[in-house]
Order: structure tokens, then C-alpha cells, then sequence
């Protein structure tokens, strides 16, 4: 199962509102998530980077790739997190970063936000 693939992909306006009121966050700069169980078959993931703070979608575009591989990778290479990729959750990611971010910069942020989230 690959969590980033479109067939998981949180993409209801209705749901996203939905887990922003009702969610749990979590913040590591640069990432902010919201995450909130689900009765779907596994994890679903919304990605979102801010028009007001990155105004050409070029970089939009690439925050958002940077994200869904980060994450991608991360369920993958870590033993601890595997599980992740099958739990019954939805997340939000969202970029509050003012610069492009770095890959390893995300890794990072989202490793530490994972972990949090499996120990919960």
C-alpha cells in the first residue's frame, strides 16, 4: 500500500474542514499536521501549501512532491513507522515554511511527527 498514491489521497473539501475542527495537530517547522481516525481502509493524505505565502504554483507544486516523497520515504525506510502506512488515519500536511524547503529538512520534521503519532 503507498499512502501517496491518488487512490489514497484525502480529497474532499467537506472531510478536510471536517478533520481541521474535529483533528488533532502537531507542529514541527515547517510542517503543521492534523490527523484524525478514519473508517476507510487505511491512511489517506492531503497535502497543502499556502498561495499567500508561495505565489507561483511552480513552488507550490514542488512543496507538495517534496511532502507526498518525504512521507513516501519515511513509511518506508523505517522500520518503526511501517505500520503507519496501514493505520486507519487521515492527515493534513501543511506547509507553514516561508522558503523552499530542502528534502532532508522534511524528513526530519516528519519523522519526528510520525514517531508521535505511532506512539499515540
Amino acid at each position: 500500500m503507498n499512502p501517496v498514491q491518488a487512490t489514497y489521497r484525502l480529497k474532499s473539501s467537506e472531510e478536510i474542514a471536517s478533520l481541521v475542527k474535529t483533528g488533532q495537530s502537531k507542529v514541527k517547522y515547517p510542517i503543521k499536521v492534523f490527523y484524525k481516525a478514519n473508517d476507510q481502509e487505511g491512511m489517506r493524505i492531503a497535502v497543502v501549501a499556502s498561495k499567500r505565502l508561495f505565489k507561483r504554483a511552480v513552488d507550490r507544486n514542488r512543496i507538495k512532491r517534496l511532502l507526498r516523497e518525504a512521507i513516501l520515504l519515511e513509511l518506508k525506510n523505517n522500520e518503526d513507522l511501517r505500520h503507519l502506512a496501514h493505520a486507519h488515519l487521515d492527515l493534513l500536511l501543511i506547509f507553514v515554511g516561508k522558503e523552499l524547503p530542502r528534502l532532508e529538512q522534511l524528513k526530519k520534521s516528519l519523522a519526528f511527527i510520525l514517531k508521535h503519532l505511532s506512539a499515540a
